[in-house]
């Protein structure tokens, strides 16, 4: 009896190809998962790991860094928080040019791009190399202790963490200080007070204008406005933000469809965000890494900035009753 082979149907291929598509289509959302699981535990990493160089850091120095620093001998050499941990982030080599007054902006490498700064989620396609992803507290927008709040009055040690550290000159706005942040300051305890966050709209790491001295106050002025904004998050001290949702510019993980941020934009989008749905990865002062809900609380949010709420800026019971001051922070909170 002679057999006779039997050929496949076009309806059995394209209920092969259908089944197939099938499946790829419920495997795509786990291999997705999987994929931003393991950014976000890469992002984690790069925060502890700027945690604990900051610890070193003021083991060596008594003192945490500014948001703008005097460097190389020259008090109008300036670096960004970043700069100052590379020693401890083994990054000797990139630390040496920005700690050589004889080195200028042309300097080979003096803005090579460091792994650890930058987040593996972000879209650092149309940056230079000097990649940043995480900012620094640096409190309320403006310069330290320059720059006057509402109402009149400049910014205190307990409005955030990070400030400036350049020696005074004749350049500089008067009356610019030297502010030494010590542990001791951060009175609202280390796993209370915010260090660093994540920012999509972050600039450099540093400025080639950094290596230059200013010509003018107004100069000095705007490269340390400058640094706060490309480098550092802020909260507003708006007292209607501390009843009222905040604009989606303040908010975290608010508006994203703008390109890196430049030195002109609102001090708005010097907040925390990211590319991770639902948050951003931030670090407290004591080192840990935290997953920072995008739906918190205005005034939560203003609680973990300030370092010292009873002496910062936030708004006390007098003028706001819904203000945070007396309010013990519980986790469920923020994470």
């Amino acid at each position: 009896m002679e057999d006779k082979c039997r050929g496949v149907s076009l309806i059995e291929v394209l209920v092969v190809i259908a089944i197939i598509g099938i499946m790829m289509a419920m495997l795509f959302p786990a291999l997705q998962g999987a994929r931003e699981a393991a950014r976000r535990t890469q992002c984690v990493n790069n925060l502890s790991q700027l945690a604990t160089a900051t610890h070193h850091y003021y083991s060596a120095k008594h003192c945490l860094p500014g948001f703008i620093n005097s460097v190389g001998g020259r008090a109008n050499r300036m670096a960004s928080w970043p700069i100052m941990l590379f020693p401890y982030i083994e990054e000797t080599n990139l630390w040496s040019i920005w700690n050589d007054p004889a080195a200028s902006a042309g300097s080979a490498n003096a803005f090579a791009p460091v792994s650890i700064l930058a987040c593996p989620n972000d879209d650092l396609a149309d940056r230079s190399a000097a990649n940043l992803s995480y900012v620094a507290n640096c409190g309320i927008a403006g310069l330290s202790p320059l720059g006057p709040i509402p109402g009149g009055g400049g910014q205190r040690t307990g409005d955030g963490v990070f400030f400036i550290r350049c020696e005074p000159k004749s350049l500089w706005q008067s009356p610019l200080v030297e502010w030494s942040v010590t542990w001791s300051r951060i009175r609202d305890g280390f796993d209370q007070t915010l260090m660093f966050s994540e920012n999509i709209q972050a600039g450099e790491y540093s400025s080639p204008a950094y290596f230059s001295p200013p010509t003018a106050a107004s100069e000095a002025g705007r490269l340390v406005s400058d640094a706060q904004l490309l480098t550092g998050f802020v909260w507003d001290w708006d007292p209607a933000i501390a009843t009222t949702p905040p604009t989606d510019e303040r908010r975290i993980n608010g508006k994203k469809d703008f390109g890196p941020r430049a030195p002109t934009t609102s001090y708005y989008y010097s907040r925390p965000s990211s590319f991770h749905p639902g948050g951003v990865n931030a670090a407290m002062c004591s080192g840990a890494v935290i997953w920072l809900r995008e739906d918190i609380e205005y005034k939560v949010y203003e609680q973990l900035m300030t370092s010292d709420g009873v002496h910062s800026n936030m708004q006390g019971p007098k003028t706001d009753p819904n203000a945070p001051i007396n309010y013990e922070l519980q986790q469920q909170d923020y994470l």
